[in-house]
């Protein structure tokens, strides 16, 4: 039995396309099983981790409740000082400084007084 060259020509291509489909099965075997045993070590630390984060997350959001808690009271303790503040103006500050006028004013006058004798 004689093959024809073409025939042979055919027969080898098929036996290249074989020996590459094969190597290139092999290499994306290998290939997908590197990425699996990635995927494996990946999930095995991530779970870990965003529970960690999780947590983390939540204590943070309870510091940041007792934080708006300070928040208030600092801004409550503000209001208070201002409204004092504003109460010994008006109560304290207020009379005597007109106090003061009055007593300035007399002054004058008895200088003026004073000044005339």
């Amino acid at each position: 039995m004689q093959f024809a060259p073409f025939e042979i020509a055919i027969i080898v291509f098929f036996a290249v396309f074989i020996i590459i489909s094969i190597i290139l099965t092999i290499k994306i075997t290998t290939t997908l099983k590197s990425l699996n045993k990635v995927l494996v070590d990946l999930r095995k630390e991530l779970i870990p981790n965003l529970k960690k984060l999780s947590t983390t997350l939540d204590i943070v959001n309870s510091e940041l409740g007792g934080v708006d808690k300070i928040i208030s009271t600092v801004l409550s303790t503000t209001k208070r000082a201002d409204n004092i503040t504003k109460f010994a103006q008006e109560m304290i500050f207020a009379p005597v400084s007109k106090i003061g006028g009055i007593l300035a004013g007399l002054l004058k006058v008895v200088l003026k007084i004073r000044e005339k004798e």
